[in-house]
């Protein structure tokens, strides 16, 4: 059998070869997945489940500069998304997460889409996939929750994120303003369009993955293994929060979306934690906004804006009102304007039922062209390209999965907590809040139609998942008498 198998597998990569190479790269590649999914299934599920860990790391450090290797048509999102697939559907993973309400949401929301991409492959080919990845990458959301649980190492992931915490506080501040200063000098990767910089992160990245940190921290989820202490104590932490707050400085100077997306974050923390540990940054954060009063700093980050304490005030400022600087209002009203013509049309139109679809260029279509490569295709709104490229329907499927995913872990955040279990309550609401932040993140930007914040959101849903899950199944130990020791984290957070 395993004779036939390979024999098969090599007539097939022969008969890629002949026809591409990149087929032939792909058969080889699926080939190899089925034969090491056969050998050891296990293995294949941890290599998956580390592949996503390496390419959510990736991604946090690099941006869309990462989305465009090794070089088109293959990428790497696609090649962690075959093999976590393989991952599951083989290996059987896949099933108990078909059991979870939510999971049926993300399917129900993706043959939506399915059924408002397919009519337009014809007409609009790649570019209708291109589009198709805001729905196409919640199979990532399905993968995290089948391998997290069924491997048990909730605990593992959260200790790895923990260990990713510094270097994000770090590092992100870092490679941005170089981003900006040295882009000539960066080297740079041909995408779909225009070539583009590696790395390739947007304000909006760095902030709402400041966010996600600030969160973590503020949690004391760094302090629950003994291994994280040694970053999170005395003089360390102090400096890893003056990271923290010249990285958000720089970066919501920048883009007023990722102010919004920290303050949201923070907010939903504060709400549910108003006595956590916020000593440190408050502090700090009242001391460099004295510091910046005074010495009136103000440091220019490229041409459009720069990083300074006025501008973080005209940013805020931009939200509610005109500022009368040009660079704010134009954007501002720009928007409010596309966003009105898409609600018109579908609401109030004739794409009521069905959108315009995925492979149209909306800024084309709705008359928003910005440049005269027509780079830009959705709105700085990922919840309006999906009202317009779906239509009602697909908009009701996508909040009613977005409220149903809040709701279960706000309702497993006050569960726990009534319970006493601390763990719990905070990795719950670590997990509402960094949600919190891309959901508003993707209100002001183009932001999950790309890879580099589409599966981060979609992998932190099905993340959160995995533990309500998790956390269900000690619960249902503790009444069945196998655990009656209050406070104690169950066996499958810790792993096998």
């Amino acid at each position: 059998m395993a004779a036939a198998s390979s024999l098969a597998a090599l007539l097939a990569i022969a008969w890629g070869v002949a026809r591409s190479p990149y087929l032939a790269l792909a058969l080889g590649a699926g080939a190899s997945v089925v034969l090491l999914a056969w050998a050891y299934p296990e293995r294949l599920e941890r290599l998956a489940l580390v592949s996503v860990g390496l390419l959510l790391a990736g991604y946090c450090f690099l941006g869309k500069g990462l989305a465009y290797l090794p070089a088109p048509p293959i990428f790497v999102s696609e090649i962690v998304l075959a093999l976590g697939l393989a991952a599951v559907v083989l290996s059987g993973a896949v099933m108990p997460v078909l059991r979870l309400p939510l999971s049926w949401l993300i399917i129900a929301f993706a043959v939506d889409g399915t059924l408002r991409t397919i009519p337009y492959l014809d007409t609009y080919g790649v570019n209708a996939l291109r589009d198709a990845v805001i729905w196409g990458y919640g199979a990532y959301a399905i993968i995290v929750c089948a391998l997290v649980f069924r491997l048990g190492c909730l605990s593992r992931v959260i200790r790895a994120y923990g260990r990713l915490v510094p270097w994000l506080l770090l590092g992100l501040p870092v490679i941005f303003v170089t981003q900006n200063l040295a882009q000539a000098l960066l080297p740079k990767v041909l995408g779909l369009v225009r070539q583009v910089t590696i790395p390739y992160l947007k304000p909006v990245d760095v902030a709402v993955h400041l966010a996600g940190a600030a969160v973590f921290l503020i949690l004391g989820l760094n302090r629950r293994e003994k291994r994280l202490r040694g970053f999170a104590a005395g003089p360390k932490e102090w400096f890893l929060w003056l990271a923290w707050l010249v990285g958000i400085l720089v970066a919501v100077s920048i883009n007023r979306g990722g102010l919004v997306a920290v303050i949201a974050a923070l907010a939903v923390t504060f709400s549910m934690r108003p006595f956590g540990r916020w000593g440190k940054p408050l502090v700090l954060g009242v001391a460099l906004v004295g510091a910046l009063v005074v010495a009136n700093l103000r440091f220019d980050i490229g041409a459009r804006r720069s990083v300074s304490l006025n501008q973080v005030t005209a940013n805020m400022t931009s939200l509610f009102r005109i500022t009368g600087e040009p660079s704010l209002d134009g954007t501002r009203a720009w928007r409010l304007h596309w966003w009105s013509v898409i609600y018109n049309y579908t609401v109030h139109g004739p794409y009521f039922w069905t959108g315009k679809g995925f492979g149209v260029n909306l800024a084309d279509d709705d008359g928003f062209t910005l440049s005269a490569d027509h780079a830009l295709r959705s709105p700085h709104n990922s919840h309006m390209t999906v009202l317009a490229r779906s239509g009602i329907p697909g908009m009701f499927l996508w909040l009613l999965l977005q409220a149903g995913f809040a709701f279960s872990m706000l309702r497993a955040y006050f569960r726990a907590r009534g319970l006493g279990l601390d763990d719990w309550a905070h990795i719950n609401l670590w997990i509402l809040a960094y949600w919190t932040a891309f959901m508003v993140g993707a209100s002001f930007d183009v932001y999950l139609e790309g890879p580099q914040a589409g599966i981060w959101c979609w992998s932190l849903i099905g993340f959160g998942m995995a533990a309500v899950a998790a956390m269900e199944q000690e619960l249902k130990s503790r009444a069945s008498g196998q655990d009656l020791v209050r406070g104690k984290t169950d066996v499958r957070l810790h792993g096998r």
